[in-house]
């Protein structure tokens, strides 16, 4: 089989499957049925090559459409919306690099989202300023050198410490962060081994390459292996576990 042949027929399995995915209402309605706190809308910049259409920027210039300033590459903006764990539950269609995450929020998730808004509100980043009812986004630094109100500071570390937890989805849904196929040890059958003790598998300097990936991603294709264990999804990376921790630690002193 040829090789156009073959990007064919996955470009038409990849459409089929596609086809299955629920649209916003559907996955809006499940997240009220499922009795969701929140979710958190979120964008991404997936790299592409270079397109050869141009348009004219707010400054008159003409520009590559799908260039990205916030990359400083090309590729396509993809908004998306998951759950308070950090699983997706809808993803939208891409729009050009150029494209600021509110425009292309208010093209594809705004307008269907303000309805269920009053009983699911939704967390941001500050890229969605202006986003509208039902939109929770943190207040922006003053810019005369005057600082933020000890209310407003806290509600800035709560929204981000619930946001933080929420933004794995777009980690999951290119590859970049998977839960493993079986659950940790306890510690009481660590004690009692007899195997020298390992690094995590989210240490930069946990062995090697291949037993990293295999820590993570569980067995190799073809070894077999369960489903993965969505409860690990919990599981933050060393980076977010002190982010987190620094921001329940500026809440605690602006509520004392």
């Amino acid at each position: 089989m040829s090789q156009a042949t073959a990007y064919r027929y996955l470009h038409e399995a990849i459409d089929v499957l596609a086809g299955q995915a629920p649209d916003l209402h559907q996955a809006l309605q499940r997240a009220v049925a499922d009795g969701l706190s929140h979710l958190v809308l979120d964008g991404k910049i997936f790299d592409s090559d270079r397109c050869r259409l141009t348009i004219t920027s707010v400054k008159g210039e003409t520009i590559d459409e799908w260039y990205s300033g916030k990359t400083g590459d090309f590729g396509g903006n993809v908004q998306a919306l998951s759950e308070p764990s950090g699983l997706p539950i809808w993803t939208s269609d891409v729009e050009p690099g150029g494209i600021a995450d509110i425009q292309a929020a208010r093209t594809h998730v705004l307008p269907p989202l303000y309805p269920y808004a009053n009983t699911l509100p939704i967390l941001a980043d500050p890229g969605y300023q202006g986003a509208g009812h039902g939109v929770t986004v943190p207040f922006k630094n003053p810019t005369d050198g005057n600082i933020l109100a000890t209310g407003n500071r806290t509600h800035n570390a709560l929204q981000r410490s619930l946001r933080c937890l929420g933004e794995h989805d777009f980690a999951l849904l290119t590859q970049r962060w998977t839960a493993p196929s079986t659950p940790p040890s306890a510690p009481a059958e660590s004690a009692t081994s007899s195997a020298p003790p390992t690094s995590s598998p989210f240490s930069s300097t946990a062995g090697s390459t291949e037993s990293q990936r295999e820590n993570l991603n569980g067995p190799a294709a073809g070894q077999g292996g369960g489903p993965l264990n969505w409860q690990a999804l919990s599981v933050l990376p060393v980076r977010q576990h002190r982010r987190s921790a620094r921001l329940a630690h500026a809440c605690e002193v602006e509520c004392t």
